[in-house]
């Protein structure tokens, strides 16, 4: 997938980048973090297309977990539509409409709109999920890129030592599945701003 080599690159790039100023260091910092949230998301997209014919939950959840993922407006509206017809065709009309709604408040195109209008209407005269699926919209989460899994709000997580990806306690000290070169739950001091006389060695 060339988008997700893309963001990669980049990811690691940045620690090679050479910043003059705190503005600069904070772009990098803001850089990181939409590259850590756009592989994070492409790595839910592949790993959905993995997936058994038959293993419906676990498709549904994975295209469900994309849409929580910090994208760009028209990247997130893609990822609302995804999920919204996955849901539908699964029966899941709760989750279809859920994603229906939120796709609306995000301005979508007036033939996309249309369409998830009607889903959404469709999913409000019969309020239930046939499959069962580990999310909760209701429950902030983010999503553990070691199981592809969402860690819900009080429960346990710890964060890879450069790109700061999230991931469950289990997955202590192994080697982060999105930048490559971080290490799960050690402490590091990240990027930083050396002083010029330094970073000139």
């Amino acid at each position: 997938n060339a988008e997700y080599m893309g963001f990669r690159q980049t990811l690691l790039a940045i620690p090679l980048v050479s910043v003059t100023n705190a503005q600069e260091l904070a772009e990098a910092k803001e850089m990181r973090a939409i590259c850590c949230q756009y592989v994070t998301g492409l790595s839910l997209y592949l790993k959905r297309k993995e997936i058994k014919e038959g293993d419906v939950a676990r498709s549904l959840e994975l295209v469900a977990y994309f849409t929580h993922c910090k994208l760009e407006t028209s990247h997130l509206r893609l990822a609302l539509d995804a999920a919204m017809k996955a849901s539908y065709k699964a029966k899941n009309f709760i989750m279809a409409g859920s994603f229906g709604r939120r796709l609306l408040e995000l301005a979508p195109p007036a033939e996309i709109a249309t369409m998830a209008r009607k889903i959404v209407e469709a999913c409000d005269r019969s309020p239930t999920n046939a499959v069962e699926c580990n999310y909760d919209e209701r429950n902030p989460f983010v999503v553990c890129c070691g199981s592809f899994r969402p860690i819900y709000a009080g429960s346990p997580s710890i964060k890879c030592s450069y790109c700061q990806a999230a991931y469950q306690p289990e997955f202590r000290n192994s080697t982060c599945t999105i930048c490559t070169i971080g290490r799960v739950g050690v402490e590091a001091q990240g990027l930083a701003l050396l002083p010029a006389a330094v970073a000139a060695k």
